[in-house]
């Protein structure tokens, strides 16, 4: 049985939440993330904490498609079916 470790650091925490490094020191600078600073540089998370703040800040259970009124779209287009530039997000018709 693999032992799992109870302290992650900055890139095992966010592959942990499912989201970029940038995002997890940009949740440090603005302290809306749990963290552990060790010295002056060194981050740790604890796993416990990290999924209680999940099940705190997240957007669980919110469906989308036609019933619900919420769309998801790609990246690569918008509701009026134009397509992104890929320079700054600016859109063509």
């Amino acid at each position: 049985m693999q032992h799992e470790n109870r302290w992650l650091n900055i890139r095992q925490t966010a592959r942990y939440i499912g989201m970029a490094i940038a995002f997890v020191r940009k949740a440090v600078r603005r302290e809306s993330i749990p963290f552990t600073r060790i010295g002056t540089k060194a981050l740790r998370f604890d796993r416990e904490a990290l999924d209680a703040w999940l099940s705190a800040n997240g957007n669980w259970g919110v469906a989308t498609g036609p019933e619900s009124g919420v769309f998801v779209l790609d990246a690569d287009s918008d509701p009026g079916g134009r397509k992104r530039s890929g320079k700054g997000g600016h859109v063509k018709k």
